[in-house]
């Protein structure tokens, strides 16, 4: 990019003067992309109508609003039941609840996972099953020309990780709750990897909320795969799941496509 703009120079800046405290207590697995991801980030910045998938949308614009970076877990306590209710009647779940881009609860304990199934936070899951993680972990994002994407790698320190071994079903879907609460306006960014192995399938619900009444704008990783029903016929494939999601005072989302 031969030309960048203020506002892409602020993030860049931002990257730059928080990079240690955006890696602190990270896995190597998520910090060792974040530097190839600035460089790419910095040759495309934010995308316009010249770039095919982001047409309709002034990108550019919309991060000159100040938001404030999430750079680490905010302190957030919530009762699910108390700020979510599904329209959807009788829909019987896997329960997952994300915060301001961070893992913060799922009802496994009471809801078992099929024999196999890895399901948690990113974060954690870098520490726990770190061979699986690093095997796909920015793999499909690294080829992209998607600039959110690498925008995305920047900055991510948590969302959901998902593995289906080989053969696995999941019956019921597995249903993500995105909930965005701050005082202040927030731009937040979350990641979602999900591997599904060869002849598996899992459906994945996402629901997203705010609780306050400000501007949040949250970037996600990939938004071709968005959240339908995953599955693998002939040899396992990953999911960098993503969209960009712009959030405005109350709780009516709009997914920006």
């Amino acid at each position: 990019m031969s030309n960048i703009t203020n506002t892409e120079q602020e993030y860049i800046d931002i990257f730059e003067q928080n990079y240690a405290q955006i890696c602190n207590n990270i896995s190597d697995v998520l910090n060792t992309p974040r530097r190839a991801a600035l460089k790419q980030f910095s040759a495309i910045g934010f995308p316009d109508y010249r770039h095919e998938d982001f047409q309709i949308t002034d990108y550019a614009k919309i991060f000159q609003h100040n938001y404030g970076v999430e750079l680490k877990r905010s302190s957030v306590d919530v009762t699910l039941e108390e700020v979510f209710r599904c329209d959807v009647p009788e829909l019987d779940t896997y329960l997952i609840t994300v915060i301001n881009g961070h893992y913060y609860s799922d009802t496994f304990g009471e809801n078992p996972l099929p024999k196999g199934v890895i399901i948690g936070s990113l974060a954690e899951m870098t520490e726990k099953h770190g061979d699986i993680v690093a095997k796909y972990y920015n793999k499909q994002v690294e080829k992209s020309d998607d600039p959110m994407a690498h925008f995305n790698t920047m900055f991510a320190q948590d969302g959901v990780f998902m593995y289906v071994p080989r053969g696995i079903m999941l019956e019921k879907p597995i249903q993500i709750i995105n909930i965005l609460s701050s005082a202040h306006d927030r731009l937040t960014f979350q990641r979602g990897l999900y591997i599904i192995e060869e002849g598996a399938t899992a459906k994945v619900l996402v629901c997203d909320h705010t609780l306050s009444d400000n501007h949040f704008a949250a970037v996600h990783a990939r938004r071709k795969w968005c959240f339908r029903l995953l599955s693998c016929r002939k040899s396992a494939q990953s999911c960098e799941s993503g969209y960009f999601n712009v959030y405005k005072t109350g709780s009516i989302i709009q997914c920006v496509e």
